[in-house]
């Protein structure tokens, strides 16, 4: 039981337990702090992430199975991967660009897929200086050096490329000039808006990334109907434990904030108590 006398000098009188207590609060909130920082090999730099078309073992997949999804760092299994494959293959079969190449050859767009920790960017990558628009920038750069990578040269510029970025909390989606014709900036902000809460977990990754190809895919074939506020007002069933189990806690920008935010006040409370009280156990 903790036993508090008001003295002259504001003695606060603590049992060895509570003390005890208060000093492995200290040590963890230590602990917590410096496993949120950034790793030196936590992040991905584009001319090294993996291209699934030529490397699909580097992306999680069998060494069979090319593909235009890539999971280095094993987000999602390799059975949701191949339903995601399909999905895919589905766009680029049953739609069609407005392009010759595409109309002759019987095909559509075609929609590439990048999931990693995290890319590289520069040193504000470490202390989270970088503006927002000057973070969509870079994965607006990183996306088109991965397209250019996997695809190569497009006849018709039917290009997509979704691009998720778990410890940025990036969701970017680069269209190229063909398929942008429909899938333009103010469509993607309409999917974004009903898919991004999707991406908070880890288990919700496969579930945001169909629902978003298949918004694509609708939008292409030109009957996308907007979910609007329905479909963000459905409730996310996400409890506390699933988030500490998957750790997806880190591309949340409020659980974020909220951890260092209790971190701060635990040292500033631990401060307190040590610099302007005397100790006495009892």
């Amino acid at each position: 039981m903790l036993h508090v006398y008001l003295l002259s000098k504001s003695t606060f009188l603590l049992n060895y337990g509570s003390f005890q207590s208060l000093l492995i609060l200290l040590l963890l909130c230590l602990a917590t702090a410096e496993e949120t920082k950034p790793g030196k090999k936590s992040y991905w730099y584009s001319h090294d992430y993996p291209n699934p078309q030529t490397e699909p073992e580097r992306c999680g997949r069998s060494s069979d199975n090319p593909s235009w999804l890539c999971d280095p760092d094993n987000f999602i299994s390799e059975e949701n991967a191949k339903k995601l494959d399909k999905l895919i293959n589905s766009v680029y079969s049953e739609t069609r660009c407005n392009c010759y190449t595409c109309i002759t050859n019987s095909h559509g767009y075609l929609i590439m897929v990048a999931l990693m920790e995290a890319m590289y960017r520069d040193e504000s990558q470490l202390n989270g200086t970088k503006p927002i628009q000057e973070l969509y920038h870079d994965a607006r750069t990183f996306a088109a050096n991965l397209m250019k990578n996997w695809g190569g040269k497009s006849s018709c510029k039917e290009y997509v490329f979704i691009l998720f970025s778990r410890s940025d909390s990036v969701l970017y989606t680069l269209a190229q000039e063909n398929a942008k014709l429909l899938l333009n900036n103010t469509m993607i902000k309409k999917v974004n808006r009903n898919v991004f809460r999707y991406f908070s977990y880890k288990e919700g990754i496969v579930k945001g990334l169909t629902k978003m190809i298949t918004y694509y895919k609708d939008i292409f074939l030109r009957k996308f109907k907007d979910p609007g506020t329905q479909e963000s007002l459905i409730k996310n069933r996400l409890t506390y434990s699933q988030v500490q189990d998957t750790k997806s806690h880190a591309n949340s920008r409020f659980p974020r904030s909220s951890l260092l935010f209790n971190t701060l006040f635990n040292l500033s409370l631990c401060t307190f108590l040590l610099t302007y009280t005397d100790i006495v156990f009892i």
